[in-house]
């Protein structure tokens, strides 16, 4: 398998895999209730609102089945999850070709200020930075669903 990890940081995968699927869902929630307030105060149009809860939510449901399965050792339960950050990290690596092509597409133009490429050159950053951890994430669960398959000593 590609991308196998031995441990997550300084602790073993189950524990890693736990850390992940709580911080999964706080970040989720946070998305959640950040979406809801734009909506409510018009800063978010309807259909990305929409769009943005309906993925935190999904994700939220992926990282509870990511806990579950972690508490009780079923590599399946881990499934959603995997397949889940799968998608995102798709969808991920897509904007961030998107975001690129927007600073080159901007660099063309003459009448840009500096802020609107400070911006877009700080998302870029920030969806490397996503991506980045989002695939170690991925590695981890997966690393852990293969010890679980295999029936490995953990």
């Amino acid at each position: 398998m590609c991308f196998k990890v031995e441990k997550c940081c300084c602790f073993d995968l189950k524990t890693g895999c736990m850390i992940i699927g709580i911080v999964d869902i706080v970040l989720q929630l946070v998305v959640i209730i950040t979406t809801s307030v734009g909506l409510s105060n018009g800063t978010e149009t309807a259909g990305s609102g929409a769009t943005g809860i309906v993925g935190a939510v999904l994700s939220v449901f992926a990282a509870a089945f990511l806990i579950l399965g972690t508490m009780k050792d079923k590599a399946g339960y881990l499934m959603f999850w995997v397949v889940l950050k799968g998608i995102s990290l798709v969808i991920y690596c897509i904007i961030f070709i998107i975001l690129i092509v927007a600073v080159i597409a901007v660099g063309a133009t003459n009448d840009v200020d500096g802020a609107s490429v400070g911006a877009i050159v700080f998302l870029i950053i920030l969806e490397g930075v996503i991506i980045g951890l989002n695939i170690y994430w991925w590695a981890v669960v997966r690393s852990y669903k293969a010890e679980l398959s295999e029936g490995l000593p953990r």
